[in-house]
C-alpha cells in the first residue's frame, strides 16, 4: 500500500529532473501496482493509464500512447461490452491523439 505513493513521488522527481526513461518505468510500475491491488478494471488504474498517456504524448511518443489507449479500449470492451458509453472517452482520446500526431507530422 505504501509503494504506490512512493512511485508517484519518483515519477514526479524523475520527470522534473529530465530523467524521462526512468519516469516511464515508474509509470508502468505504478499501473502494475494498482492493477494488482485494485483489479485491472479499476477506475484508479484507468486514471493512472490516462496520466501515462499524457506523459507519453508530452514526450512525443505518440505510437506508445496509442498502444496504451488501445489496450485500455480492449480491456473496457471485454469488461463492459462493445456498445458501452464508457468507451466514448477512450475513443475520443484516440481520435484526438491521431489528430495531434498528424499536426505534429505536418510541422
Amino acid at each position: 500500500a505504501d509503494l504506490y505513493p512512493a512511485l508517484c513521488d519518483y515519477i514526479f522527481i524523475c520527470s522534473s529532473r529530465g530523467m524521462m526513461d526512468r519516469a516511464k518505468e515508474f509509470h508502468l510500475w505504478a499501473i502494475e501496482v494498482l492493477a494488482a491491488t485494485h483489479g485491472s478494471t479499476s477506475s484508479l488504474v484507468d486514471i493512472r493509464r490516462n496520466e501515462f498517456v499524457t506523459f507519453l504524448i508530452s514526450q512525443g511518443l505518440f505510437s506508445q500512447a496509442h498502444d496504451v489507449l488501445e489496450m485500455l479500449l480492449h480491456a473496457r470492451e471485454s469488461s463492459h461490452g462493445y456498445s458501452s458509453p464508457i468507451l466514448c472517452p477512450i475513443l475520443l482520446r484516440i481520435a484526438g491523439l491521431c489528430a495531434d500526431h498528424l499536426q505534429d507530422l505536418e510541422r
